[in-house]
C-alpha cells in the first residue's frame, strides 16, 4: 500500500446531550447523528483532488454518545480498508484518466442512519519509480522487484555470492548507493568500495553468466522501455540484468526471456530508482506461512492457476500414497503421485529424491516443496522426498 495521506479529524466537539433513560431516544439520536454529519462537513470540507491514499475515522463521539460511520465508494478502482479503528481509502497507483467519483459517509445510532456524500476527483496518476536516464552525480539504489517472492523489493549490495552474482537485502538503508555515468551507447553504473569506484561488470566465463565489480572497467547497459529494463551486449548476444524464477540474487540472463509480457512475471529487471522514490513504493506482500494442512489446502484452492502458496514458501507435508498419476521417469529422476494427508488429497508433481524410484500406493511419505494449484488440483510442486514408510 502507498504512502498514506493522513486526513485526520482536526476536531473533536463534544457537544452536550440529555441522557434519556430507558429504550432509544430517536429524537436525541437524530439530533446526534445531525452533530455527527455537521462535523464531518466541518473536517472533510477541504477535500478534493485525491491523488494519494488517505484515513478517515469510524466513529465520533456526540456528547454521552458513540456515531459510528461506514464509508462507501462508487468506483470500483477505489478500495475501502479497514485500518484498525480508521478505514484506509486505498486510491490505485496509476489512473490514466481522471475520473470524478462519490464517497459516501453513513453515520448510525441505535436503528437510525444518515448519509452524507462527498464529491471527489480521481485525478491522473503517473508513478515512474525507475530511472532511464539517470542523472549523474545522483545516489540512487540498485533494486528489483521479486515477485515469486512476495513481491519482495531487494536492493543490490556489496557482496558477491556463488562467485557470480550480487547478493541482496530488503533493509533500504543497509544498501549501498550506486551512480551512473554517460557514455556512448548507454550508461555504466558504479558504486563505491573501500572508498574507490568501483563499476558493475557483466561478463561470460565460459558459457557462465556473471557479474562482479571492477576499479577499472564497466559494462554499458542500455534501457528498453517497453521491458522496463537495462541490457547489453556481451560477445554478440543480448544480455538483461535483474533475476529470474525464485532468486533473490542480481543476476545477467539471456535478453531473449525479458519481454514485456514476462516482465515482472517470470523475469525482474534491475533497475535505478531515487531514495525518495523508494519510500514510495508498494511495499512487499507480508508473506503468511500457514500452519495446519487445512489451512495450506484452504488458501491453495484461493490461488490463481500455478501460483505458489505463500511466496514459494517450502512446507513439508506427509501423508499416504492414494494413486501413481505419472510413473516414476528415469531420464528426468521424478514421479508424480497423490498423497492423502488428513482427509486433502495433495498432488506432488515431479517428486524427487531418494526412493522416489520405487514409491508405490499405499506407503506412507514425507515431502517436501512450494505449494501451489494447477487445473484445481492442489499441488507440492516439484518437490523432495524426505522420507518413506512402506506399505
Amino acid at each position: 500500500m502507498k504512502k498514506l495521506l493522513a486526513l485526520i479529524l482536526a476536531v473533536i466537539c463534544c457537544l452536550g446531550m440529555v441522557a434519556c433513560g430507558g429504550g432509544e431516544d430517536k429524537e436525541a439520536n437524530g439530533k446526534a447523528l445531525e452533530d455527527a454529519i455537521a462535523m464531518l462537513n466541518l473536517n472533510y470540507k477541504d477535500m478534493n483532488r485525491t491523488s494519494a491514499d488517505y484515513e478517515l475515522i469510524t466513529s465520533i463521539p456526540v456528547g454521552d454518545k458513540t456515531v459510528s460511520v461506514t464509508w462507501s465508494v462508487n468506483n470500483s478502482a477505489i478500495k475501502v480498508v479497514k485500518n484498525g479503528k480508521m478505514v484506509t481509502i486505498d486510491v490505485p497507483d496509476v489512473n490514466d484518466t481522471e475520473a470524478n467519483y462519490v464517497l459516501t459517509a453513513t453515520v448510525k445510532l441505535g436503528s437510525q442512519t444518515k448519509t452524507k456524500t462527498f464529491n471527489l476527483v480521481l485525478p491522473v496518476i503517473i508513478f515512474e519509480p525507475y530511472e532511464s536516464e539517470p542523472a549523474e552525480n545522483t545516489a540512487f539504489k540498485l533494486m528489483l522487484t521479486q515477485g515469486t517472492l512476495g513481491g519482495k523489493n531487494l536492493f543490490a549490495t556489496h557482496t558477491i555470492s556463488g562467485g557470480k552474482y550480487y547478493a541482496t537485502t530488503e533493509d533500504v538503508n543497509a544498501a549501498p548507493d550506486f551512480y551512473a555515468e554517460k557514455v556512448e551507447g548507454g550508461y555504466k553504473f558504479y558504486t563505491t568500495i573501500d572508498g574507490a569506484k568501483s563499476y558493475v561488470l557483466a561478463y561470460l566465463e565460459g558459457t557462465s553468466k556473471r557479474l562482479k565489480y571492477d576499479a577499472t572497467e564497466g559494462t554499458v547497459w542500455y534501457y528498453k522501455e517497453d521491458c522496463k529494463a537495462w541490457f547489453t551486449m556481451i560477445s554478440g548476444g543480448e544480455y538483461c540484468l535483474g533475476t529470474y524464477g525464485e532468486f533473490n540474487t542480481f543476476c545477467i540472463s539471456d535478453g531473449s526471456y525479458m519481454k514485456p509480457e514476462t516482465t515482472g512475471v517470470t523475469q525482474f529487471p534491475g533497475n535505478l530508482i531515487t531514495k525518495e522514490n523508494v519510500a514510495k513504493l508498494a511495499p512487499a506482500d507480508e508473506v503468511v506461512i500457514y500452519e495446519t494442512v487445512a489451512e495450506i489446502y484452504d488458501a491453495a484452492t484461493q490461488l490463481e492457476n500455478n501460483q505458489l502458496l505463500s511466496g514459494a514458501h517450502k512446507y513439508t507435508l506427509t501423508g499416504t500414497i492414494t494413486s501413481i498419476d505419472t510413473e516414476y521417469s528415469a531420464d528426468y529422476g521424478n514421479v508424480t503421485v497423490t498423497i492423502d494427508v488428513e482427509g486433502k488429497a495433495f498432488q506432488c508433481f515431479r517428486l524427487s529424491g531418494d526412493g522416489a524410484d520405487t514409491i508405490k500406493v499405499g506407503d506412507t511419505i514425507t515431502v517436501e516443496g512450494p505449494v501451489s494449484i494447477y487445473n484445481e488440483k492442489v499441488q507440492v510442486n516439484k518437490g523432495t522426498l524426505k522420507s518413506v514408510t512402506a506399505a
